[in-house]
């Protein structure tokens, strides 16, 4: 059991290793069904080393569940600009909001086009979404205002934050999606925290000690 402890100590430590350079955010890794929201308090907190090169997900059917039509992602600019590019076999869309929910850009990929958007807070947290054809962003003015033309999708500066989504539950499919980045970090840096890097240490100790005393029996 020891060993075996141990040994899962040093794989942790190879990943830390390789994964310092990029990182693909996976939305549900286990298919436990966990989903990732479509307000900023529900937002998925993306993780990881280094740069955030991707994620992927799918979205689902509205008709069973209106909050599967949306997913909401918690990034960081790298820099003053990012691109996002969509990987998917149907129609959706791109929408990319400051920490405080305004608009600040959006991209219906289906005309082969990335998010891109500059001028942006180098260090500074972003709303990546991904939506079914369909659902566009509003504000929460008595009267929601659009917070992106559904027509060009061009930002309407009169509209204020992301408060709800509109709806159209004729779509009948869970598409999966990926979604490639460039100029964007994890909302978190998964990085060793000082009590891990004990605990590998120890770990590594306990192969070094193991090994010898199987040696010495010999």
């Amino acid at each position: 059991m020891k060993r075996g402890w141990a040994t899962l100590m040093v794989l942790a430590a190879l990943t830390w290793a390789t994964g310092a350079s990029g990182s693909t955010w996976i939305e549900d890794p286990l298919g436990t069904e966990v989903d990732a929201g479509k307000t900023l308090a529900t937002a998925q907190v993306t993780s990881g080393a280094g740069s955030l090169t991707a994620i992927s997900g799918v979205l689902g059917d509205p008709r069973h569940d209106p909050l599967d039509a949306v997913d909401l992602f918690q990034i960081v600019a790298a820099g003053t600009e990012i691109t996002a590019t969509l990987d998917s076999t149907e129609p959706l869309l791109l929408f990319l909001f400051d920490v405080d929910g305004f608009g600040v850009a959006a991209v219906d990929p289906f005309f082969g086009d990335p998010l891109v958007a500059a001028g942006l807070d180098a260090g500074g947290v972003y709303y990546l979404a991904v939506a079914l054809s369909g659902w566009f962003p509003y504000d929460s003015s008595p009267t929601p205002l659009p917070i992106f033309d559904e027509f060009d999708l061009s930002l309407n500066t009169a509209a204020g934050a992301l408060a709800q989504w509109s709806s159209d539950l004729g779509s009948a499919f869970d598409p999966p999606f990926s979604i490639d980045l460039t100029g964007v970090n994890p909302a978190t840096q998964a990085v060793p925290e000082p009590a891990t890097l004990t605990l590998l240490g120890a770990a590594l100790t306990g192969l070094a000690a193991g090994a010898a005393w199987r040696c010495r029996r010999r």
